[in-house]
């Protein structure tokens, strides 16, 4: 093929063998074809499956010809690392095996790049589901430059939950290549949230667009939605590795990451101690609680976010926990952990 691409999708496929062709396919056989499908190459990166996943792929990469498949060292991180380093396009485009893009996204994409509006981040709104969630709201949200960007990044931070994943966005390849940019393959979550606050210290200018452009699927089922009593030690171990990506001087940014750490606090509670797949007594989840709190990143967050702050619904728990009232705060974990296990019930129709 000849090295005319313009976007490599980048796709990490561990025991993806149920979604991974409608993936593939949501790229390369849109119901409305872009002008030069040639523009784009799809990657995909089989990192340790104990499944059909790398038959599937080898079948895909021989139908399409610009469909690939590489082989990397299990964990999503190598797989990604692998398709940044194996791909040739001028943006990257992070899709996971179990989503897909809605019809007509690779012509979007491609309109957006060639647009004239020039920026080193393209941040798409996207389906949730049957819902849309719509990234660009809110003043000065279609475009940050220069001094702008940290301060998007910290209203990024503020809010974890909307847009910190690194999919359905285009990145520059020359600032992953340049900058040294890689997944720090020592973590097992957030390491795309880590990935993407260093991608945008290093930007120009970001784009937000009201563009739906990627499809993130609740059909599938997730591992970071699934108990396992294992992600308290890597969430904890994400937040004190990417710390380090934050100026110490930048009062904004500083202030912003208290509030992503606490953010994670409360998914550490209501996705693991608290969680209905956790069989073990409450008073035991209370004083899980109290021990993570034990931890010094988590006492600064306390205490650097102050209590005018807590105000919202969903800081309500830090509140509880600001004043020490640990069985309450408890209780709204307990609740909203189980709301969370009704909505995860449902399937897309």
């Amino acid at each position: 093929m000849e090295n005319n691409i313009v976007i490599s999708f980048i796709i990490p496929a561990h025991n993806s063998e149920k979604f991974l062709k409608r993936c593939v396919e949501s790229v390369v056989k849109e119901e409305k074809q872009p002008k030069d499908n040639n523009l784009a190459e799809v990657i995909i990166i089989e990192n340790g499956s104990s499944d059909h996943t790398k038959q599937i792929g080898t079948a895909l990469a021989e139908k399409y010809e610009n469909v690939f498949l590489i082989c990397s060292e299990k964990g999503v991180s190598n797989a990604r690392n692998a398709g940044v380093k194996a791909a040739h396009g001028e943006w990257i485009f992070f899709l996971d095996a179990d989503d897909y893009l809605p019809a007509g996204t690779l012509q979007k994409l491609l309109d957006t790049v060639n647009s004239g509006k020039a920026a080193d981040l393209y941040i798409f709104s996207y389906e949730k589901g049957n819902a849309i969630v719509n990234v660009a709201t809110g003043e000065n949200a279609y475009g940050y430059e220069g001094t702008g960007v940290r301060e998007c990044l910290a209203g990024m931070l503020r809010n974890p939950t909307r847009c910190m994943a690194v999919w359905g966005k285009l990145f520059r390849h020359s600032i992953i290549q340049q900058s040294s940019l890689d997944f720090n393959k020592k973590l097992s979550l957030a390491e795309d949230s880590d990935f993407l606050i260093r991608y945008i210290m290093k930007c120009g200018r970001i784009i937000f667009s009201q563009e739906s452009c990627y499809h993130y699927s609740t059909d599938a089922g997730s591992a970071m939605r699934t108990y396992d009593g294992k992600k308290t030690e890597g969430y904890l171990l994400s937040l004190q590795t990417t710390q380090n990506a934050i100026p110490e001087n930048d009062q904004q940014l500083y202030q912003a990451y208290q509030v992503y750490i606490l953010m994670h606090l409360n998914i550490m509670m209501v996705r693991e101690v608290f969680s209905a797949g956790n069989r073990v007594a409450f008073s035991e989840k209370v004083k899980a609680l109290k021990k993570l709190l034990r931890e010094e990143i988590f006492q600064k967050a306390l205490q650097a976010v102050p209590v005018a702050s807590c105000r919202s619904a969903r800081m309500m728990p830090i509140l509880l926990l600001k004043f020490q009232q640990y069985y309450l705060c408890g209780k709204v974990y307990e609740l909203r952990a189980k709301q969370n296990e009704k909505k995860e019930m449902r399937t897309e129709d």
